[in-house]
């Protein structure tokens, strides 16, 4: 909770005051337990949303809102795409991937997460520094602690992956 003050604020601000949906976010960030405790099933049951271990891991871990924002970022996915991880708060995911790969795959899978659906892709990385690198994008629900367990986010996770045949890559 090293930063809550101030991921409260972004929150805040981020949700136009809708103090229920900021606080459900930062409840899926909380590294203690909760008040809620026992309500429904929710990612803060097992710390999965835990910063200190997402920031720790070597794959690149993002939380996209329903609006195709940046929630969060792990320090990985934030020094790949060369910012500080609260400079990609707020911030649309079209303006890393571009407005075209954005349309034309990412937002229909984004929108069937937020479905519900658990999502994996493969697509060629988009910076020309990594040309011929594939990559391995899976999609999972972050939904609400509360017992209605609606989806409020995507729980992204990004890797580099070998050889990928042309017919599992995202068009």
């Amino acid at each position: 909770m090293r930063n809550s003050a101030s991921l409260s604020s972004l929150i805040d601000r981020y949700f136009g005051g809708a103090s229920e949906a900021a606080a459900e976010v930062l409840m899926a960030f909380s590294t203690g337990k909760n008040e809620q405790e026992g309500e429904g099933a929710g990612f803060d049951e097992d710390n999965v949303l835990n910063d200190v271990i997402l920031d720790s891991l070597p794959d690149r871990v993002a939380v996209i809102t329903r609006d195709y924002r940046y929630l969060y970022s792990n320090a990985a996915n934030s020094e790949y795409l060369k910012s500080k991880p609260i400079e990609l708060v707020g911030r649309h995911l079209s303006e890393f991937i571009g407005s075209e790969l954005f349309e034309g795959c990412f937002k229909s899978k984004l929108d069937a997460c937020f479905a519900g659906e658990t999502v994996n892709c493969h697509y060629p990385a988009y910076r020309p520094t990594d040309v011929n690198k594939t990559l391995h994008c899976r999609m999972t629900p972050l939904r609400a602690t509360k017992p209605r367990g609606e989806v409020i986010g995507a729980l992204v996770v990004v890797h580099e992956v070998g050889a990928v045949s042309a017919n599992m890559l995202v068009a």
